[in-house]
């Protein structure tokens, strides 16, 4: 059972809301101060003290496991000598309702299961007037618990001098046995039970009907806390007893373990948090170890899990109670519809987490091919340098020219200003790139951002229509005369503010309504104060108190079954009129009077009638396209999210959510791709020699003329002085000569 729906039951009894949210308030306090003292010791300690640190663990779990477990054997005895597990409830309530709820749950069930083992009862009933016999035939300055183990005791024994214990003759139960062996045949340990039965009812019967006084609230107050008390053990114990052996085992091993003891003991700290507070403690645990141990990409696949097997659980719990229903149990209606609530919960929780999932899946995709992009580049690096000193060392000229033009001083020449130019351009394009990096990044972040925000809108907007259907559906009820009719025939059912009109006759009639009807004062909780004061304040009193309940302001008094009844007949009244504009629609499209996606919108208005808005975020058909486009495209623009507001069928994955997760992934990488690959690293360094080598040609070609100039005369002389000019002479007059033939040898 959850904490939300024990906290339902317990503000429907008859107890002070006031005083029970209180003592379940020092309950649940208790055990958060004893977490607390776990936390600060996993903290402040040393590696010294890892493995006292573990004791304490052990020891704050010890209280709640140890509560846990003995629930679960008591449970597992009583289905078994109960011969199952819908007699064993059965034996359980019957024990429980007997008490009047003054023990609780794990009580109820460890006393039907002694008096089965002893053969004392073998039927609810038999278990119902020993139990009510025992808490108000017994004495009363016992608990409630005490009083019932002091009748099984004496039930057991058979022994009648601990009959006057609980005020029953031990003559007339004497004088009954013997009556009943010698009419009814049955053995003396059948007769003596009989007999005590008998005498049991008949001194209830002297008492009458039970009265709700202090002591008895007191006690129901202490078995409500411990209900609250049992199903947080019921969650905590096996977590939290596998967290505290695990760090007992690990704590006495070498030092060289310290970090982690210390990750594991501050994951166990924050699971026991966890619990307390409801949440997955096991969840808690892996995310911190995880966290810890700077594994964060793993964190979205354990909250997917988590919500899954959440998922899985809740399923388990409809199936049984489901069986429970189709055994005639009347709490089933209602727990069934609390389960279902908290199931579309738990699906949209699953379809976020893993919307989570394929973000940082598709996130990780991107960092791989990034780094891939980045890898080459660096491994390109080098050539590129080669290919630089290659280009400045083009020959053995080449060099001689830069010799010349240094020793020359040739204003506005600069040797290196070709290689800067060549790494001011890698410098660009490595600037450019990490700034498409950065954009990708941010994009990315962006989009995940959204995508989890319009989820998180879509399930708001959802739980909001749920409210406001259920304000719709809770409103004040007046008294008809079908309401008169059914009540004379006996067939009358309470509405959900059926204490509102109660209050309203009481506010017309005063005293007099009071007399007619003699347990209404404790039903409606009037103060003794009220009662005191006379006509006209009781009348003013259930004026302002009608109104409350009618307000929703005294949920002591609401009927909750009612009132749940109510919000299932407004539901089943919405899906009636949607029911009715499908089959309307559908005949007005068929004979051509509406057409068009919005045709049931119109048939609605038609009607005076609203149409329900959809929840659940889709991505449209071109999703694809428009995401790569606007990624892709020039800087400045923002990439867009195509997507619709539909109603989309529960099923496996994640639906709507989880499609844009996809969408969003993929498309990213589309657009990283395809920038990378319009920037062609080679071709803009090419290009950028061949620029600068356009803009030097000027002054390529003044250095030429003036070395030209000082070696003119240099080179004069130096043909002069040697035979070259007759070698040169040989070696051009064939040539010479067979032009001078072709043109005539005078030239003509």
């Amino acid at each position: 059972m959850s904490v939300k729906r024990l906290l339902i039951e317990i503000l429907g009894r008859d107890v002070s809301a006031s005083r029970e949210l209180r003592g379940v308030a020092q309950e649940l306090n208790s055990v958060r101060q004893a977490s607390d003292l776990v936390t600060g010791a996993l903290r402040t300690a040393g590696v010294l003290g890892l493995a006292y640190m573990g004791q304490q663990a052990v020891e704050a779990a010890w209280n709640l496991g140890q509560l846990g477990a003995r629930a679960r054997d008591v449970e597992r005895n009583l289905i078994a000598f109960a011969g199952g597990a819908g007699r064993a409830a059965q034996f359980a309530s019957a024990v429980a309702d007997a008490s009047g709820r003054t023990i609780n749950q794990m009580q109820a069930a460890a006393t039907a299961s002694r008096l089965l083992q002893m053969g004392i009862a073998g039927t609810a009933e038999e278990m119902r007037i020993y139990v009510e016999g025992a808490t108000r035939l017994g004495d009363q300055t016992l608990s409630a618990s005490q009083r019932i183990s002091s009748m099984v005791d004496f039930l057991k024994n058979q022994n009648l001098m601990m009959a006057d214990n609980f005020g029953l003759s031990r003559m007339r139960i004497q004088a009954l046995r013997d009556e009943l062996l010698a009419t009814q045949g049955l053995s003396r340990e059948q007769a003596t039970y009989r007999a005590i039965q008998e005498e049991i009812a008949r001194q209830l019967e002297v008492l009458g009907p039970r009265a709700e006084d202090g002591a008895e609230a007191f006690d129901q107050l202490r078995a409500a806390t411990q209900d609250l008390k049992l199903a947080l053990a019921d969650g905590l114990a096996p977590a939290m007893i596998d967290l505290a052996r695990l760090l007992t085992q690990v704590a006495h091993q070498a030092p060289d373990t310290a970090n982690q003891l210390i990750i594991l003991a501050e994951a166990a700290a924050t699971a026991a948090g966890a619990a307390i507070t409801g949440q997955d403690a096991e969840l808690a645990f892996l995310e911190s170890v995880a966290r810890s141990a700077g594994m964060e990409d793993r964190i979205a696949r354990l909250r997917h899990r988590a919500a899954q097997e959440r998922i899985a659980d809740i399923e388990r719990e409809i199936a049984g109670w489901r069986e429970a229903a189709a055994r005639g149990d009347i709490m089933a209606a209602s727990q069934i519809r609390l389960l279902e609530a908290e199931l579309s919960e738990a699906r949209a929780a699953e379809k976020s987490a893993w919307a989570a999932v394929r973000a940082a899946e598709a996130t990780d995709q991107w960092g791989a091919k990034l780094s891939a992009q980045i890898g080459l580049m660096e491994r390109a690096g080098p050539k590129i340098s080669g290919l630089v000193s290659a280009y400045l060392m083009l020959s053995d000229a080449t060099r001689e020219w830069v010799q010349a033009r240094t020793d020359a001083d040739i204003a506005g020449m600069d040797a290196y200003e070709d290689r800067e130019a060549a790494l001011d351009a890698l410098g660009r394009m490595e600037a450019e790139n990490a700034r498409k990096r950065a954009d990708a990044e941010e994009a990315a972040a962006l989009t995940a951002q959204r995508a989890w925000q319009s989820s998180y809108n879509a399930q708001q907007r959802a739980y909001e229509d749920l409210r406001r259907t259920v304000r719709s559906a809770l409103r004040p009820t007046q008294v008809t005369a079908l309401d008169m009719g059914l009540s004379d025939i006996g067939q009358y059912v309470d509405q959900w503010d059926e204490n509102a009109r109660r209050l309203d006759a009481i506010a017309q009639r005063g005293f007099a309504e009071l007399q007619q009807h003699a347990d209404w004062a404790s039903v409606l909780k009037i103060p003794p104060e009220v009662l005191a004061a006379g006509e006209a304040a009781l009348r003013d009193w259930a004026a302002r108190t009608a109104g409350a309940v009618r307000n929703l302001q005294r949920p002591d008094l609401l009927n909750i079954d009612a009132a749940v009844a109510a919000v299932q007949a407004e539901l089943d009244r919405q899906a009636a009129v949607e029911l009715s504009l499908d089959l309307v629609t559908k005949a007005a499209v068929e004979r051509g009077l509406v057409g068009g996606e919005d045709a049931k919108q119109r048939v609605a208005q038609a009607l005076g009638l609203e149409q329900a808005l959809p929840v659940t975020l889709a991505a449209s058909d071109t999703a694809w396209d428009d995401l790569v486009a606007s990624l892709s495209g020039p800087e400045g623009t923002s990439p867009s999210l195509p997507v619709t507001l539909t109603v989309t069928e529960e099923g496996e994955g994640g639906g709507g959510a989880t499609a844009l997760g996809q969408v969003m992934g993929e498309s990213l990488l589309a657009g990283v791709g395809l920038a990378l690959n319009e920037t062609q690293a080679m071709a803009t360094f090419v290009q950028a020699i061949e620029d600068d080598m356009n803009r030097q040609r000027g002054r390529l070609e003044a250095v030429g003329t003036q070395l030209w100039q000082i070696i003119e005369v240099p080179l004069l002389q130096a043909m002069a002085k040697t035979p070259f000019v007759h070698r040169f002479a040989r070696l051009v007059s064939p040539y010479v000569l067979e032009e001078l033939e072709k043109r005539g040898r005078f030239g003509g």
